[in-house]
């Protein structure tokens, strides 16, 4: 643990190199150990770093390895996290029907789990893939949804970002009263 947090010191100050040399410190530490919920952060939080830096190919071997463990340990709230962070990547590549599965495995876990701020939020990535592939109706129908949940549980943040996205489809329809709603 303690080289994992030295790690995320590291980070947090921009000193990404050094989180890096901790953090498979702390992976080798924790592979000796057995210590599998460390692993999965371990390797998250490398997925996390190469991600940043635009090294997909590294970054999602990393998210896959978090996932695979969290999967194993039935760690379902870390397991959500995995699944967004793989789909961010297959959007960022373009690969959107594998992000998309990634999205909805994610969706159905945070579902299972009554987590409706994830679900709030899930509703909205899935509703920028769409948007990402100029498929407004599907955006729509997505951000009109993540808008209804995070009313529900006064997320003021998810509730902002949800009118934002949805001004910004209709302003690209160039659908101006709507957008200006």
């Amino acid at each position: 643990v303690l080289f994992h947090n030295i790690g995320i010191v590291y980070y947090l100050k921009g000193n990404y190199s050094e989180a890096l040399k901790n953090y498979y410190i702390a992976l080798e530490i924790n592979t000796e150990l057995g210590n599998k919920k460390n692993l999965a952060n371990n390797h998250n939080n490398i997925g996390v770093i190469y991600m940043d830096f635009g090294n997909y190919p590294v970054a999602l071997k990393n998210y896959l390895a978090s996932l695979k463990i969290r999967e194993e340990l039935n760690d379902k709230p870390n397991a959500i996290r995995a699944y967004n962070n793989i789909a961010i990547i297959y959007s960022n590549l373009k690969n959107y029907p594998l992000a998309l599965n990634n999205f909805l495995a994610a969706f159905k876990l945070a579902e299972e789990l009554g987590d409706k701020k994830r679900v709030g939020a899930l509703y909205n990535n899935i509703g920028s893939l769409y948007n990402d592939q100029g498929k407004s109706d599907e955006a729509l129908s997505n951000f009109n949804a993540a808008l209804k949940v995070r009313l529900q549980i006064n997320d003021q943040q998810g509730i902002a970002s949800s009118y934002c996205n949805i001004r910004n489809v209709y302003y690209k329809k160039n659908n101006y009263p709507e957008a200006i709603k």
